[in-house]
């Protein structure tokens, strides 16, 4: 398996988010509850807080109000670096540095086997970029990416993120740029059995959102809707936020 055998709950008390104390809030007064394992998607026009909902789960914004439980316990309370290591982290703003794919992988985590790296590169679609090379995961990477397609940087980043194998996979778009059938082998992988963590995914793919256990639909900070796929997209709120999406 490469996924870790355990999700972590998840639970949001009247959660609210300011990135300023002076300015409006991002996010008004979540209440959510994700069980371990289940695989959530935060669906939402630009604006609506999902990208800063995400980010809060990472723990690099300690400063809001309510709550965030991690299996009952405060997020608070947890060692950042700890947490860390339970969180595989995909955001779209990541970057790629010059060194080898390897250390853009593991990130310098001498833990990590090749064998490891190769399997969840097969999952991810990468093993085709490492196989290309004939210095394969040793092979030379520039700064930020230069010279790969943007769709070689995803599945990096992505197979990044796999490789702590996460109880927490906490996904922003990680599709954008693959082809529709990478894509789906991605999606198909991620929802399957063989990926037991926690999922929170910010994206507004139908296909994935189709396969998740849970959509939260936000508007303007708060939740304008909330259930399975099926009930989420027969709601007005929906209609008419994605036809402004024109999805």
């Amino acid at each position: 398996e490469t996924c870790n055998g355990s999700g972590i709950a998840i639970k949001a008390e009247n959660l609210s988010y300011q990135y300023d104390e002076h300015e409006q809030y991002v996010l008004r007064n979540l209440n959510f509850e994700v069980k371990a394992g289940e695989k959530v998607c935060f669906f939402g026009t630009q604006g609506s807080g999902k990208s800063t909902l995400l980010k809060l789960f990472t723990g690099a914004y300690p400063n809001y109000q309510g709550n965030i439980l991690l299996n009952n316990y405060p997020l608070g309370n947890y060692d950042l670096h700890i947490l860390r290591q339970e969180i595989g982290i995909y955001l779209g703003t990541a970057d790629l540095f010059s060194g080898t794919l390897r250390d853009n992988l593991t990130l310098g985590d001498e833990s990590i086997t090749t064998e490891l790296i190769l399997k969840i590169a097969e999952q991810t679609g990468l093993l085709q970029f490492i196989r290309s090379s004939q210095n394969g995961i040793n092979q030379h990477i520039d700064s930020l990416g230069k010279k790969l397609p943007r769709n070689t940087v995803n599945k990096i980043l992505l197979t990044r993120a796999l490789l702590t194998l996460p109880k927490l996979l906490l996904l922003e778009d990680c599709w954008s740029g693959l082809e529709r059938v990478e894509q789906e082998v991605m999606i198909n992988y991620l929802t399957g059995k063989d990926c037991k963590c926690t999922i929170l995914a910010v994206t507004n793919d139908e296909e994935f959102a189709s396969k998740c256990d849970k959509i939260i639909l936000l508007n303007e900070g708060g939740i304008a809707a909330m259930g399975s796929f099926n009930e989420i997209k027969n709601t007005s709120v929906y209609k008419n936020m994605f036809k402004s999406l024109s999805l």
